[in-house]
Parts: structure tokens; sequence; C-alpha cells
């Protein structure tokens, strides 16, 4: 493409004249690394991220490990008259979660229309609505589950390149990014509003965050912010690989007409 453009008074142009292979070469030429950058993320989507690309050695569950150590049964049964008392001055509720916060027993509880829980401290027979945490609070309890305490840290107080909404939007903030040293260099992503591990991004899944959804649909955090770019720059690309492929199969079939032709 880049041999076969002549600069010309209006910029680059091609050189055919017939419409079909100039419009081929044309929309090749400016669109035809994205046609193929879609090709590689729809490969990295099916088959994974090459293990050439980011190694995936080990299998640990961090989530199951930050989120649900063991806790005795004892401490929810005596706060439970509490926990129906909220509930009964409560209507909006819809589902209470038994759980643990940095090692303490809780009760989250989901009510209509929302995606985070609020989180409930269980205090002997009563509960109190935690508040938060410091940043000291859970980079303590993570030196007591990784055993070691992770040097590289920061706390996040808006959405980054791989923390980023889902598609129901539930994703809370602020939250501690902590580096662990683990053979995956995995990322955890803690929050300190109800200290919940809410995701882990090892070497491999942010390789397949860049190779798939950054080449795939153009997800970028910039341009996340700027949703009407993002599908308008989507649209685009689609349109011109769609000229690319259907002129392509057009000059493909001419062609093989002329082969066809000559030796009948």
């Amino acid at each position: 493409g880049i041999v076969g453009m002549r600069r010309g008074s209006r910029g680059f142009s091609s050189p055919y004249t017939k419409a079909w292979i100039r419009w081929h070469h044309v929309a090749g030429f400016y669109f035809g690394i994205f046609t193929l950058t879609f090709c590689l993320s729809a490969y990295i989507s099916v088959a994974g991220v090459p293990s050439w690309i980011a190694k995936s050695d080990e299998s640990v569950d961090y989530q199951k490990e930050w989120n649900q150590p063991k806790v005795k049964r004892d401490a929810y049964r005596q706060s439970f008259p509490a926990l129906q008392g909220l509930l009964a001055s409560r209507g909006d509720v819809k589902r209470v979660v038994f759980a643990s916060s940095l090692g303490k027993p809780c009760y989250q509880l989901f009510s209509k229309g929302t995606y985070e829980p609020e989180v409930y401290l269980i205090k002997g027979d009563s509960i109190a609505p935690l508040e938060g945490y410091k940043v000291a609070d859970v980079v303590g309890y993570a030196k007591k589950v990784f055993g070691y305490v992770p040097q590289r840290r920061e706390l996040l107080q808006k959405f980054d390149s791989y923390y980023q909404l889902t598609r129901m939007g539930a994703r809370p903030l602020p939250v501690l990014k902590m580096e662990l040293t683990d053979a995956n260099r995995s990322w955890v992503y803690v929050s300190t509003q109800t200290g919940e591990l809410v995701t882990v991004y090892d070497a491999s899944r942010r390789a397949e965050r860049w190779l798939y959804r950054a080449l795939h649909t153009f997800n970028i955090q910039w341009l996340k912010e700027h949703e009407w770019l993002r599908k308008t720059l989507l649209l685009l690309v689609c349109l011109s690989g769609l000229v690319v492929s259907v002129s392509g199969a057009v000059l493909t079939s001419k062609w093989v007409k002329r082969k066809v032709e000559r030796y009948m």
C-alpha cells in the first residue's frame, strides 16, 4: 500500500482508476491495520493469551483466600436477632450474605436497585455499619493473607485502564491497588469501604485486556470516558473493514472468472 500510493496535490491517493480496486486500495491502506488487529483480538478471545507473552504458572484463588476466612458460626448466631430487627425496619433489602470483612464476621446487605452491598460488622450480639478502613488496616490484613507486605501500592480514587466499571456498572471506589510478587505478577484491588477484594489482574489477564478488549472494542480508559467517540470510531472501523472485505471478495471473483474464461 505504501509503495503503491503516490503523493498528489490533495495528499495520498490511489493510482487505480477502476472503482472496486480503488476502494479496496484506499480502504486497505488506511484501515487494513485495524482489520489485522480485529483478527488478532478475535483469536485471543478464543485461544487465550499465548504463554510466551504472559505465563500463568499459579492458580491461587486470591479472592477466596481474602474474602472467605473461617469464621465461627456463633458470631452470626448471637447477632441474628439484631439483624432481624434491622431488616424489619427496612423494606428495601433483597439479599443478605453472611460474610467477613478483613477477617471480621459481617453481614452484607444488598438493596433493591443497587449492586454494592452495605456492610454491617458483628460485635457480640449487636451489629454496626462499617464506615470504611484506613489504608494501614488493609495493608496489615494483606500481610496476614499473603505473608508479606506488598511494597507497590496505590489508592485509586477513579477508574484506570484495568479497574473499570462492569457491564452492570458495579465497581466500588476508592480501592487500594497492591502489586504482588507471585509468579503471575498479580495485582489485587481492595475496596477501602467494605474491605472486599474486588478483582485480581495477573499478567495474562492484563495482556488479554489490551490484546482483546482494547483492540477489538477500543476499550481504552480515555475513550471509555468519551463513549460517543469510542462508538463512532468503532463504527467507522467496522464499515471500513466491510469495504475491504466486500471489495476484496468482488476482485477475487472477477479474477477467478477471468481465469475460468481463459481455460474454457
